[in-house]
């Protein structure tokens, strides 16, 4: 689990990328993974930069998209798994 305080303000797409910096992931050998394996956030957090800076960590992503006009083809939507992102719902409203 990772956590970062900020000021209320901010958009939370734009905290995420410092808060998985402080992700710490306990293996079974006991030493620390930096990085999950998967992130499964919801529409806030669909941009083409928090995309990119998760591919390029390596980091497995399910963010489903915003239908916004004009902004992919419609060919060109990010697609994403609907199962584990139903799931998300249930960490959330735990965590709430």
């Amino acid at each position: 689990m990772g956590l970062h305080l900020d000021s209320a303000q901010k958009a939370e797409v734009h905290l995420a990328q410092t808060t998985l910096q402080t992700v710490k992931v306990r293996r079974l050998t006991g030493q620390l993974r930096t990085r999950p394996r998967h992130l499964v956030a919801d529409k806030g957090y669909d941009s083409r930069a928090f995309r990119h800076y998760l591919r390029c960590r390596g980091i497995g992503h399910t963010i489903a998209p915003m239908r916004r006009t004009g902004r992919f083809r419609q060919r060109r939507l990010p697609c994403y798994d609907p199962q584990r992102y139903a799931q998300r719902w249930i960490i959330e409203r735990t965590n709430a």
